[in-house]
């Protein structure tokens, strides 16, 4: 019998309990032991260790038998098995990762600690037990027998506890002894009042032991002749220096990797030694000081070795090319990686590099002062021997070692460190007289600081701000703490910097808990020489405990707190196991936790919305660094002191942002409690801020009066109302919508704002809006809707006090009438005259005269007030009239009483079918919701139930429409705040009538949460977490007077200087991402509109606080059916999902999947409609609407002027379903009608009501389109009639009540005088982008059991049955491809294009042209992002070519090409992610773009003539956006976009022939100098 195998044999029989170990494996036993670390009142800690003699393969047990009872313990190393009734004894398992001990390991410690009944009198002593379990089956209770011992349970026989709890990981004393460091003895709380009392809020003193252990485990060189605490590292670097024949061992490696960069090194170290002496007591009661000291020994060491020679340094010893293609321990490093150094000369300088090692030294001799006088001097003698030849020899370091830059590039240039260094020598140098020269030297410096970029944290290249905070305190003088001042104020929340939802201080998006860190450490120097030292010390103290998990529960500190912290960091040495296992990209890719704990290590951070994925390959996130340590550890020692002291913290100051105060809010963070009768007053104040005309008792100080030439034709005052959003146009329709909203929510909870103090700011808004809409009525039939010109307006930016010239203003007559915008003026009016009654009665009586008035010009001349208005076409075009005609009558009957408008308006609903109308949404276009919600409140008739209900349930989680993933409902890219804030306002009014009301209210509480920032980031400017602080309002974001506001303003990279409080800005993308920007206006700006619902919203919360109602109760009754569907489900990552997957309905975000493909979206066939019809339901059904329509056609004596508005004719047919073509455009149905006009009406003059028009297809329309396209005249086409319109006038509603509604003309019925106009809305899209996606799906039949809830409301079946209509796409053209083209492998492309493979074009201008339109005509339904798919086509085909670029950006520019990409599908986020580059938003690269030219040309509006013009700009670019997918492919595109063409920007070969050419000359000028 053969035993190669045998060993394989034998373990699998020794798991199975076949073979019995041998007697001389039986006698080695493995040792245990018990030792008290320390001992408090109530607890103890204590360690365990275990010898290992002989491996332990299965697992173990731990048996604890204490002599005291213990009520709980706390440990990480093992799991609580069972604990026994008594609590005298427990039962640990050991976790998965320590379950085999192997003997190499010598010994293992696990620490815990214990809490004990009141009245004990010490520390139990206990007795051990290790049990080894024999084989991977072996259960707990066969073990315990197999040893003969058994645990007393309680009467039920259960364990009383069986819970892991967490790790508190091992520190160590000077004795090298590991213990676990519990609360000090006697503690101080630190909260807002000072306690000595338990509980503990963290252990500060730890959390600086563990951070020591991580300094240790970076440590580079001879370990094994130190004492080492690190059991898994060994010695590395040995021949460090060896090939240039020096010493250049030891050292740190700065982060994951094994290159010993020395800028980021000396660094870490300077913040180190400050805060040793700043904050010594801290380190002295920790017992740490000594520790402290050895750590910046070690450092300065190396630093001391590296400086050979008095003009030469080495600042880098190994080289990034090497050690990213390793992955390992940095003991197993090839010597020759070690060997390569870079080093810094007179001719390679490396100012940055030199200065802040310089800074370091003198740091660290402050240090060992008193300690090792010997080395101090040393220290001070190398720090000015190192200021000098970094100042001597100026120059940015990663110019001299290039591949520093790969990972270390100083952006920031290196006068801060040269000011940086000669103030640590001023501190250190211990002649008084010496230190005024030294500061001397540093001002000098700081002259040259680099200006263009703000100061907005202190991180390792950074230093400005913590040069004037040392300069501040060497000095004492106060105006040198103003920048200090400033920073950390723009630092406390409201202040200007970003906040994450729990509350952690955002700084930046790598190295996020660095720039926290670090820069709050500077707030807290300030605050130990009496600089508003309550707010930062309690900032500092916030942002520490963020870190060790106080807000989210994750600690961010390796080893510490109840998670035990990151398990998985990224960091190579930790990843690898024990010797002598080897280590690879295996243990990269490994997804369980690193083997060795790197104890004390802090990693990057969280992202933005507080969420941290502990995943190794998460490098942004997960990476560690000594800097990242350093600041941490300086911060809990500053807190630390703190603590010791017993200092209270308190605010007693406040801070420019409304009345609250800062220490409130710093309190507040990471909790949730909105104040919202603070949030109602906020929002009048944003009211306030948008006032035009005189400003009156305006609150805002930074406005003033503003268009005060705002007069009419007549010479009418039309001074007043309020400026429409981010600019200073008066739009009177949205205007007169949210004065109506308003003060509908005033109505309904007039009580709520009087308890909120805020029911007379509510009325002198209203009354401000009302003074001016009726100035704006000066005739009966004549109303001004609108001041200003959008285009002429929206190009300048500036100040509303400097509009001194007199403005354009438009109206509407009996000529030229409008009726929305008439009737939702009288809404306006009439309601707000409820609340003004009380106060002033005959002001509130002429509104109710101008809202009578304004309501039957409405009703008498009807039309579309954007007829007579034509540039309101363009920001907001009216869909129809009818509701708002139904809307007024409710108004002022409301407010009179007078029941002939209550009638008036129930026939205009009965006229113009509103029950079955299906809105958008309730906004500014459409208030047919409001109606119903009126006229159920005025009726309390059941019929007005259906629509709402109808109306509010699609908008509910369930139903299929889009939420983001935090829960807000997005029906719209551009502000979906708005929409979201008015629905819940309305929908929270029907469930104050009963319907719904749980539901409705859950609903519109969500909404409420995400604005104020609940789960995210708080929408309201000014108030809560994170709020946006450069938000697109022109008026808001100019600086204070007299400096001039120009458009410089509006590129800002600043905070806007004045703070808009209670602005609502428009919101998020689809996935909850924001983009803080001024130029991102469709996220960023504020409108009037967007306001109003949400105030009224704010007002019902406080209500429903001021009146809680019963708990609702859910009961769903279910019943099953199974249903025939033909849908893909299909899902995405929310990185790949478009804004068109989800406003088509095509995408549904389910909570636990993520984006998947609704069974209802856009991929099924239309009821009716065939199945090849190509076309989602909802535009189907609009088509098959249109022969609802006669337009106006009809009416005779149509015959408008249109030669004074300078427009053309044709492009304002009224299109009366604007939704058709726009999701024609965005569905590629109609792709040669983009950025075209509406569609004209086509007439139905002939058609009688109800009778189909069987003639019209979408065959014909594409033939119309084309005719258009060729000049034809459209009323050639559509046989349209210009004709005078003849007016409609009902009867006097005074004289004769009853025949209201009965037409003039004595026909039959009004529809034959007026057809019906059912309302069709669709979302509103301003002039933008219109996207293009190709929709393509695969169906599979498949039969789905569903279950739905017993209360349904069924829809109202239409009267008459349409035909379905066969939608024809234009055929796509296809290449001819050459016969005999071998089969190829598999490519990612569709057949087509494998088959093109190897037909690669001749590199002419047409062949490369031809080959760029085959690509983009050419389809892959593979691919997720249409450009990547062309990409690859055509670097197949033409990617030889040198020119392709240039022509495809000449092609790609034509605006007349259909197929060309816009900006924003060039960069698709999977393949940014898939090329480990940043996804960027189009706006951001351009953004930039802009910025880096004009910098570029040094400000200028002329090119600079520099020949490194180029140079300039692309430095510039890379220093802000280095990492940016498809960078300089947008770039390409922007470029040819720049006018005038002259300021257009292309690489410069001239540059460098230029430094050649300077280069040269001097090397001859020295070598002259030389010879003489």
């Amino acid at each position: 019998m053969k035993f190669s195998n045998f060993p394989k044999v034998a373990f699998l029989a020794l798991s199975f309990g076949l073979i019995r170990e041998t007697d001389a494996q039986a006698e080695l036993t493995n040792p245990t032991s018990y030792d008290i670390s320390q001992f408090w009142p109530g607890g103890f800690s204590a360690k365990i260790t275990i010898g290992i003699k002989r491996e332990i393969r299965f697992g173990w047990l731990m048996k604890l038998t204490f002599t005291s009872p213990v009520t709980s313990i706390e440990i990480f190393d093992a799991q609580v098995a069972e604990v026994s009734a008594d609590g005298q004894v427990y039962l640990l398992k050991n976790q998965n990762y320590n379950g085999r001990l192997q003997t190499h390991q010598g010994e293992v410690s696990m620490f815990f600690t214990g809490t004990q009944p009141d009245g004990s009198n010490g520390p139990p002593n206990s007795d051990l037990l290790l049990i080894e379990l024999i084989n991977t089956f072996e259960t707990i209770e066969e073990a315990l027998k197999r040893v003969g011992t058994t645990l007393e349970r309680d009467g039920t026989g259960n364990t009383l506890d069986t819970t892991p709890s967490s790790r508190v990981n091992p520190v160590f004393n000077g004795a090298n002894v590991a213990v676990n460091t519990p609360p000090p003895p006697n503690p101080t709380a630190f909260s807002v009042i000072t306690t000595t009392t338990p509980p503990y809020v963290h252990d500060v003193a730890h959390a600086i032991h563990l951070s020591f252990l991580f300094f240790e485990a970076q440590r580079s060189g001879e370990l094994s002749m130190h004492p080492k605490r690190i059991d898994w590292r060994q010695d590395s670097g040995l021949t460090d220096g060896g090939y240039h024949k020096v010493n250049l061992v030891g050292g740190y490696f700065v982060d994951h990797d094994f290159v010993k960069f020395g800028f980021p090194m000396a660094s870490a170290m300077t913040l180190l030694a400050w805060s040793v002496v700043e904050f010594k007591e801290a380190y002295v009661q920790a017992n740490e000081y000594r520790v402290a000291m050895d750590a910046l020994k070690w450092a300065a060491d190396y630093f001391i070795k590296c400086h050979t020679n008095p003009f030469e340094f080495y600042g880098q010893v190994g080289q990034t090319k090497d050690t990213n293609e390793y992955w390992g321990r940095p003991e197993d490093m090839l010597e020759a990686f070690d060997e390569i150094s870079f080093k810094c000369t007179n001719k390679r300088p490396c100012s940055d590099l030199i200065a802040e090692t310089a800074a370091a030294l003198a740091a660290t001799s402050m240090v060992f002062r008193g300690f090792d006088e010997k080395f101090q001097r040393r220290c001070m003698e190398k720090a000015m021997q190192l200021y000098k030849f970094a100042n001597q020899y100026q120059g940015s370091y990663h110019e001299s070692i290039l591949d520093a830059a790969n990972r270390y590039k100083s952006y920031n240039g290196f006068h801060d460190e040269l000011a940086w260094a000669a103030l640590w020598i001023a501190k250190a140098v211990q002649n008084r007289e010496a230190r005024p020269i030294w500061i001397k030297k540093a001002t000098a410096h700081m002259k040259k600081f680099n200006k263009r970029q703000p100061m907005e944290y202190y991180n390792w290249d950074d230093k400005r701000i913590a040069v004037h905070t040392m300069l501040a305190s060497l000095t004492k003088a106060e105006p040198h703490w103003g920048p200090t001042i400033r920073f950390c104020d723009k630092l406390l929340p409201g202040g200007g910097a970003d906040y994450t939802p729990a509350g952690l201080l955002f700084l930046t998006e790598w190295g996020t808990l660095e720039a926290t860190t670090s820069s709050c450490f500077l707030c807290l120097i300030a605050a130990e020489n009496n600089i508003r030292p309550n707010v930062y010390r309690l900032l500092a103290k916030k942002q520490l405990y963020y870190v060790l998990g106080e807000n989210t529960g994750q600690s961010f500190v390796v080893g510490y707190g109840k998670n035990g912290g990151p398990q998985r960091p990224y960091h190579k040495a930790s990843s690898c196991p024990y010797k002598p296992a080897k280590c690879g990209w295996a243990q990269k890719d490994s997804e369980d936790p690193n083997p060795h704990i790197l104890h004390g290590a802090v990693v990057a951070g969280p992202n933005p919305l507080d969420e941290f994925l502990d995943d190794r390959s998460d490098y942004q996130h997960s990476t560690v660094t000594l800097n990242t340590n350093a600041g941490f550890t300086a911060l809990a020692a500053g807190v630390l002191t703190l603590e010791i002291e017993g200092t209270l913290i308190e605010d007693k100051s406040t801070l420019s942002v409304g009345d609250s105060k800062v220490g409130q809010k710093l309190l507040a963070m990471g909790t949730f409690a909105p104040d919202y009768g603070e949030l109602i007053g906020l929002s009048l104040l944003f009211y306030e801020a948008q006032r035009s005309g005189k400003k009156g008792d305006s609150r805002i100080v930074w406005r003033g009066d503003a268009a005060l030439q705002d007069f009419g034709d007549d010479n009418e005052d039309l001074t007043g109302g309020y400026f429409d959003a981010g600019d200073f146009m008066k739009f009177n329709f949205p205007m007169a919508y949210s004065m109506t909203t308003l003060a509908w929510g005033g109505v309904q909870y007039r009580e709520q704002y009087v308890e909120a103090g805020e029911l007379d700011n509510l009325k002198k808004a209203l009354r401000h809006g009302a003074e001016y809409l009726i100035n704006c009525h000066p005739e009966k039939y004549k109303l001004y809707g609108q001041v200003g010109i959008g285009e002429i307006d929206h190009k300048r930016w500036g100040r509303p006090e400097d509009i001194t010239w007199a403005r354009k203003a438009f109206a509407i007559t009996d000529e030229r009438p409008g009726t929305d915008l008439a009737g939702q003026t009288a809404a306006a009016l009439a309601s707000a005259s409820i609340l003004l009654q009380e106060d002033d009665p005959q002001f509130a009586a002429k509104c109710l005269k101008h809202a009578r008035d304004l309501y039957e010009f409405a009703d008498r001349y009807r039309d579309y007030y954007h007829r007579a208005i034509p540039d309101a076409e363009k920001y907001y075009k009216s869909s129809g009239f009818g509701d708002e005609l139904t809307w007024a009558a409710l108004w002022i009957y409301y407010a009179t009483s007078d029941s002939w408008y209550l009638r008036a308006a129930q026939k205009k609903y009965e006229e113009f079918a509103l029950s079955t109308a299906d809105p958008f949404a309730y906004f500014w276009d459409d208030v047919t919701i409001g109606a119903q919600v009126l006229l159920k409140n005025m009726t309390a008739s059941a019929d007005y139930d259906i629509p709402i209900k109808r109306f509010c349930d699609k908008f509910m989680k369930d139903s299929g429409k889009a939420f983001t993933p935090k829960g807000l409902l997005f029906l719209a890219e551009w502000g979906p705040n708005r929409y979201a804030a008015n629905i819940a306002f309305v929908c929270g009014i029907a469930a104050d009538l009963g319907i719904n009301s749980c539901r409705y209210r859950e609903f519109a509480k969500s909404q409420i949460d995400y604005f104020l920032g609940k789960d995210v980031r708080s929408y309201i400017v000014g108030w809560g977490r994170n709020p946006p602080t450069k938000y697109h309002h022109r008026a808001s974001s100019c600086p204070p007077k007299p400096v001039a506001c120009t458009k410089v303003a509006e590129t800002s990279p600043d905070p806007n200087p004045h703070v808009l409080l209670g602005a609502l800005v428009g919101g998020p993308d689809i996935n909850d991402r924001y983009y803080n920007e001024r130029s991102n206006y469709k996220q960023s700006e504020v409108a009037l509109d967007y306001n109003a619902g949400y105030q009224g919203a704010l007002a019902a919360q406080l209500y429903l606080e001021m009146n809680p109602p019963p708990p609702c109760i859910t009961t769903t009754t279910t019943t099953t059916t199974t249903t025939t569907t033909a849908s893909t489900i299909s899902t995405k990552a929310e990185s790949e999902v478009g804004i068109n997957d989800v406003m088509s309905g095509g995408m549904c975000y389910d909570p636990q999947i993520g984006w998947v493909r609704c069974n209802n979206g856009a991929s099924q066939p239309a009821a009716g409609a065939s199945d090849d019809a190509g076309l989602p339901a909802d535009i189907v059904n609009d088509y098959l609407g249109l022969d609802d329509y006669d337009d106006y056609d009809s009416l005779p004596g149509l015959d408008y002027d249109f030669q004074n508005y300078d427009f053309d004719i044709s492009d304002y047919y009224y299109n009366p379903l604007p939704g058709l073509s726009n999701q024609m455009r965005e569905k590629n149905i109609l792709p040669e009608n983009t950025g075209k006009p509406s569609l004209p009406s086509r007439p139905y003059s002939n058609i009688s009501p109800g009778q189909k028009d069987e003639e019209i297809t979408f065959e014909q329309l594409e033939r119309e389109i084309e005719k258009i396209k060729a000049g034809v005249d459209p009323k050639e086409i559509f046989r349209i009639t210009t004709t005078k319109a003849t007016p409609y006038i009902p009867p006097n509603p005074f004289t004769v009540p009853e025949s209201m509604g009965l037409p003039r003309n004595n026909q039959a019925t009004p529809a034959a005088t007026t057809k019906p106009t059912t309302k069709t809305t669709t979302v509103y899209v301003p002039p933008a982008k219109q996207y293009r996606i190709t929709t393509k799906s695969t169906t599979t039949t498949t039969t789905a059991s569903t279950t739905d809830e017993t209360t349904t409301t069924t829809e109202p079946k239409e009267e008459t049955t349409k035909a379905p209509i066969k939608i024809s796409r234009r055929p796509i053209k296809k290449v001819k491809l050459r016969e005999g083209i071998p089969e190829k492998k598999e490519t990612g492309l569709n057949p087509e294009l494998e088959e093109l493979i190897e037909e690669r074009v001749n590199c002419e201008i047409g062949s490369i042209t031809d080959a760029i339109k085959t690509c983009a005509l050419t389809d892959n339904p593979e691919s997720s992002c249409r450009y990547s798919s062309f990409d690859r086509c055509v670097q197949i085909r033409a990617g030889h070519c040198e020119d392709t670029p240039e022509i495809f950006t000449f092609w790609n520019n034509d605006e007349k090409n259909d197929l060309r990409f816009e900006l924003d599908e060039m960069i698709c986020t999977k393949d940014a992610l898939r090329a480990g580059k940043d996804f960027c938003p189009v706006a951001e690269i351009i953004f930039t773009f802009d910025n880096c030219l004009v910098e570029a040309d040094d400000g200028r509006d002329e090119p600079s003539d520099s020949p490194c013009r180029f140079s300039t700009f692309e430095r510039c670019v890379n220093r802000k956006i280095i990492n940016c997918y498809m960078l300089w492919d947008i770039f390409g595109q922007w470029n040819a976009k720049v006018t005038p063409v002259e300021k257009q920007i292309w690489p410069d070969t001239a540059c460098s022939q230029y430094k050649i050419f300077i280069a040269t000359i001097l090397v001859v000028i020295l070598s002259l100098l030389h010879l003489v």
